[in-house]
């Protein structure tokens, strides 16, 4: 696999609705609002024909200050991932960059970026259940294209 994959975005940078694709209703439905706009500058979304270890499609986002809208399919040059656990299941994310982005891994981005995704989904389902989130750290490159390789096989 190479490091570049494509992304199917539900959720638009600025956003405050948790979009998600509805695969039995082939559909995109809003899921719920969150109170507050996922961390800038990120577009969320998955790769499709994964599985991740919430059973859902492998979770992704795209640190770029492009707006792109729900159903868009973005190629996406991957440069880590979040190790993430969500109500206590497995939850990780690809981390990705535009494709002619210089960032070659996560060290490469705006620390101040990867801080303020951290600290959003340490927090973002507080006003549910306080507590039910947590990062659990930070993989490269190899590590996501890892999990994308796993995610592709439970498919």
């Amino acid at each position: 696999m190479n490091n570049e994959i494509n992304i199917t975005i539900e959720i638009p940078l600025g956003s405050i609705e948790k979009i998600e694709w509805k695969p039995d209703l082939n559909r995109f439905d809003v899921d719920r609002n969150e109170p507050s706009a996922f961390p800038e500058p990120v577009n969320y979304g998955f790769v499709s024909n994964t599985i991740g270890g919430d059973g859902d499609y492998l979770d992704a986002f795209i640190v770029t200050n492009k707006v792109f809208k729900t159903g868009d399919i973005i190629k996406a040059k991957i440069v880590g991932l979040m190790k993430f656990i969500d109500d206590g299941d497995v939850d990780d994310k690809v981390v990705a960059v535009m494709p002619d982005s210089d960032a070659r891994g996560l060290d490469d981005l705006d620390q101040g970026i990867i801080t303020k995704i951290e600290d959003y989904y340490n927090h973002y389902k507080d006003y549910i259940k306080p507590g039910i989130t947590k990062v659990l750290g930070w993989g490269n490159t190899t590590d996501a294209v890892g999990c994308i390789e796993q995610a592709s096989k439970a498919w």
